[in-house]
């Protein structure tokens, strides 16, 4: 895949770039975006292959896992091993927010 630079045009808004990033994504793409406080390097937790290319740039060890960033709460369930009523009760109540659950991952080589 080659690399592409983007610039945002605020003006122009933002539905067409969320859509080729969505895309790139789709595709096993890797994405480096701006954050409040620093630069974060996005890939689909759901290919494996760009797992790997993400484990790759970032140089991190197979037992070091990511966050994972998720649509809905429901999304969670694929990731677990088994989410507890506690951990889907509060999802419940919290999201969509600011809230990070740590929770032991279903195959942590993949995430």
């Amino acid at each position: 895949m080659a690399k592409e630079v983007v610039t945002i045009d605020k003006q122009a808004g933002y539905g067409d770039l969320a859509g080729r990033v969505a895309g790139l994504l789709r595709q096993g793409g890797v994405v480096v975006f701006p954050t409040e406080t620093v630069y974060g390097i996005a890939a689909n937790a759901a290919n494996p292959a760009a797992m790997a290319r993400l484990r790759t740039i970032k140089q991190r060890a197979d037992a070091q896992p990511f966050t994972v960033h998720l649509g809905h709460p429901r999304d969670a369930e694929g990731y677990f091993v088994s989410s507890s009523p506690l951990a889907r009760r509060f999802s419940r109540k919290c999201w969509p927010g600011q809230v990070t659950l740590l929770c032991e991952s279903a195959d942590p080589t993949k995430t």
